[in-house]
C-alpha cells in the first residue's frame, strides 16, 4: 500500500514539473489567474495587430 501512494505522489510529481518547464502552459495559467481571460485575450490580439 505505501509503495503505492510513493509511485502516485511521485507520478503527480513529475507531471507537475513537466508542466512547469513548459512557458506557454505557465503563462496561460498565470493569465488565467490574474486577468479576465476575454478581456486580456481581446487586448492582446488588438496588441499584436497594432505591432505587427
Amino acid at each position: 500500500m505505501n509503495s503505492l501512494t510513493d509511485e502516485l505522489a511521485k507520478d503527480k510529481w513529475e507531471r507537475s514539473m513537466t508542466f512547469w518547464h513548459q512557458p506557454m502552459m505557465i503563462m496561460r495559467f498565470l493569465t488565467s489567474i490574474l486577468t479576465p481571460k476575454a478581456g486580456w485575450t481581446k487586448s492582446y490580439g488588438t496588441f499584436r495587430q497594432g505591432n505587427s
